[in-house]
């Protein structure tokens, strides 16, 4: 065989056999995209699962925060209130006071 010059496949024109190549050319780009969507749906499932403990950590984190916010809030409140009650006693004092002088002169 040597010096022998390969012969060409025979082209093959039938419609069965074009509709062959079709469906099997169909059927690998269908499994390449299968695999594609299963190795990104993995990478998606190894991110979420990796990080679910960092994100728990995060919400104990902030939620930490929030509360003392909240007691700082609170505290702040209570101190105001506590205040404003003061005024308006001394502007109660102060206009009883004056009724009382206005009477007595």
């Amino acid at each position: 065989m040597a010096g022998s010059v390969p012969v060409p496949p025979k082209k093959s024109n039938t419609a069965a056999e074009k509709r062959k190549l079709r469906n099997r050319l169909s059927q690998q780009a269908f499994r390449a995209r299968q695999n594609l969507e299963i190795s990104e749906l993995k990478q998606q499932l190894a991110l979420f699962s990796g990080s679910e403990s960092d994100r728990n950590a995060s919400l104990v984190a902030e939620n930490q925060r929030l509360r003392q916010l909240l007691w700082q809030s609170e505290k702040k409140l209570r101190s105001l209130q506590a205040s404003l009650k003061g005024i308006l006693d001394s502007m109660a004092d102060a206009r009883d006071n004056d009724f009382v002088s206005a009477i007595v002169k």
